[in-house]
């Protein structure tokens, strides 16, 4: 009735409260790329120890969160406040959940984004997000992401799309992620992963790709 109180190395509110859009599983996470954001924020920033308290009741979710200014560091030099709110719903057997979140951790520097789930009864989900990051008095980064996603029976099939536009940059960087699952029970997984990136450049080397193929066992 309390809620959670979680210390370490885990998320702050932002991440917390945001929604990815990577569905399924890949051996070395080859289904997110150079555009993709796990809504990470300004975690880590600082020592890497985030102190998170989060409540739920009735389809709210409220969390802050605070990551203490760490010795000899020069990231962020203030400590990072975080706060996030979540809200669920069921439309017409559609369950819908928004997120939103903050973060801040010093002067021009912070985060805010917002992100929207629908899982359908077909088993098709959808996921959006967008993020801004003032890294600066004159520089900003925003993040946006797209993922669609089908699950049937052990079979689940995903693909994502994702840009980094980053002020002060020549090109934007954006990619693709694709992952197939199937669960064979037992707690075996076969997992298939390919990212691609289209980088702020020309040549391979901003281009990469990734793909894994295995067996991902949980016990």
């Amino acid at each position: 009735g309390f809620g959670t109180l979680t210390m370490g190395d885990t998320d702050g509110a932002f991440d917390w409260a945001m929604i990815e859009t990577a569905m399924g599983g890949s051996i070395a996470d080859d289904q997110e790329h150079g555009g993709y954001t796990g809504n990470g924020g300004l975690d880590a920033s600082e020592d890497g120890q985030v102190l998170r308290y989060d409540y739920s009741i009735n389809g709210f979710g409220v969390a802050v969160s605070l990551e203490q200014d760490g010795n000899n560091s020069t990231a962020v030099t203030n400590d990072i406040t975080g706060l996030g709110v979540t809200y669920a719903m069921d439309m017409g057997g559609t369950a819908i959940t928004f997120g939103a979140g903050m973060q801040d951790g010093a002067a021009n520097i912070d985060i805010s984004g917002v992100s929207v789930k629908a899982a359908m009864a077909n088993g098709i989900t959808l996921v959006a997000n967008t993020s801004d990051e003032s890294t600066g008095a004159a520089t900003s980064t925003k993040r946006t992401g797209l993922g669609i996603g089908y699950t049937m029976d052990a079979l689940t099939v995903a693909a994502n799309w994702g840009e980094v536009d980053a002020t002060g940059t020549a090109n934007d960087v954006d990619g693709y992620g694709l992952s197939v699952n199937y669960d064979l029970g037992g707690g075996a997984v076969a997992q298939f992963g390919y990212g691609k990136t289209d980088g702020a450049g020309t040549g391979a080397a901003n281009d990469p790709t990734s793909m894994s193929i295995g067996l991902a066992l949980s016990f």
